[in-house]
């Protein structure tokens, strides 16, 4: 088991340094700058590939290899691009080419040209114009312009939505803004919204329109703080049967294990946060050969295992933390040990539940301390 670890996390440190390299024996195109990247000025793409630039990406030439692109500026897809694509920039995509399947993060995003599968978009702001095409549109972002063409769904999440252009089949987003062309929709219409003076004349006609109003608003309040109260409550009932069960020593071994390699434990919990990248750009290289159901699988075993450590973090990070204080402030009270305990799962819930940061964090901090405790040795020094 301990071999498998090792070799994991070995895999995990070569995918992040260079030994994707660049000649044609390797698996990864790999190539890290400070300047500008020009697809056609440089050396021709045979391999699924990653580019990283602090300045601007330029993709004008033509590939069916998939590929991720960070850039600090802009990113500028002109070619034609056949696969499945993550494009990050610090101000601006713009897709003036045509390319297979697409997420889009920047603050402004620009459709010009052809998406033949689904764009998903998570950027501030996105405009498809008068002469785009795109096939399917998945959503979050602050405003939504569509003038061009959605061969089939418009669907997510958006603040502010203006629709001139032709959508063929549904509409289905959370909005609090609208200004519509009733005629250039043609399937369903599904507004979720805050807003109740969304529903009015000039909205499409046949459209289903829910508006929160306060009492849901009150409801989504007290499903909150229910929320809270099963959680908390379950996390503690957690805790005391381990206490009972291990007359008090797993809690405490595990903490004293942990805070004598809490430099180890936050290493791990980084290592954790960097397989993300990998792990995404492997599913992206089995789609690009033709194993699209092995790399969702792939995706799903991920996804799975973080819901099941973020789903635990609760009480491990809590029993860890209740545990440290106790240890600490040399409390022997159990009645006050237990009001320790309940104030760190309220505040922990609550901090983990509105700031996603720290959500996070827990997720991997918890992950981190668990491996510390099962798998870090220790000298013996008796």
């Amino acid at each position: 088991m301990k071999k498998k670890i090792l070799i994991t996390l070995v895999l995990v440190i070569l995918s992040l340094t260079n030994v994707f390299a660049f000649s044609d024996t390797n698996i990864i195109d790999f190539r890290a700058d400070e300047s500008n990247y020009t697809a056609s000025q440089a050396s021709k793409i045979n391999l699924p590939f990653v580019r990283l630039t602090s300045k601007k990406v330029v993709l004008d030439t033509d590939t069916n290899k998939s590929g991720i692109c960070f850039a600090g500026t802009s990113i500028e897809l002109t070619g034609k691009l056949s696969g499945v694509y993550l494009l990050t920039a610090g101000e601006e995509v713009v897709i003036k080419g045509e390319v297979d399947n697409v997420i889009v993060s920047a603050p402004k995003v620009r459709v010009e040209g052809k998406v033949n599968g689904i764009l998903v978009n998570l950027s501030e702001s996105i405009e498809i114009t008068e002469k785009a095409e795109v096939n399917e549109i998945y959503t979050y972002s602050s405003n939504l312009i569509l003038n061009g063409k959605v061969k089939e769904n418009l669907l997510g999440t958006v603040n502010s939505l203006t629709l001139k252009g032709n959508v063929e089949k549904d509409v289905r987003l959370n909005v609090e803004k609208i200004d519509i062309d009733a005629n250039k929709i043609k399937g369903n219409v599904y507004f979720k919204t805050h807003n109740a003076n969304l529903n009015s004349k000039y909205v499409y006609p046949n459209a289903k329109i829910d508006v929160i109003n306060l009492d849901e608003q009150k409801e989504e309040g007290a499903i909150i703080l229910s929320n809270m109260l099963v959680a908390v409550i379950s996390s503690i009932c957690i805790y005391s049967i381990i206490e009972i069960i291990t007359k008090r020593k797993f809690i405490a071994n595990f903490e004293e294990k942990v805070t004598r390699n809490l430099f180890f434990a936050f290493t791990i919990s980084l290592a954790s946060f960097m397989l993300t990248m990998p792990i995404m750009f492997f599913a992206i290289l089995l789609m690009s050969v033709g194993f699209f159901n092995i790399a969702i699988a792939v995706l799903a075993i991920y996804i799975g295992l973080t819901i099941a450590t973020a789903a635990m973090s609760l009480v491990i990070t809590g029993a860890y933390i209740s545990k440290f204080i106790t240890r600490k402030c040399k409390i022997n009270s159990k009645f006050t040990e237990y009001l320790v305990v309940t104030s760190v799962y309220v505040a922990l819930y609550f901090a983990t539940k509105f700031v996603f940061i720290l959500a996070i964090f827990n997720s991997l901090f918890a992950f981190g301390i668990t491996f510390t405790y099962l798998f870090k040795k220790e000298k013996n020094n008796a």
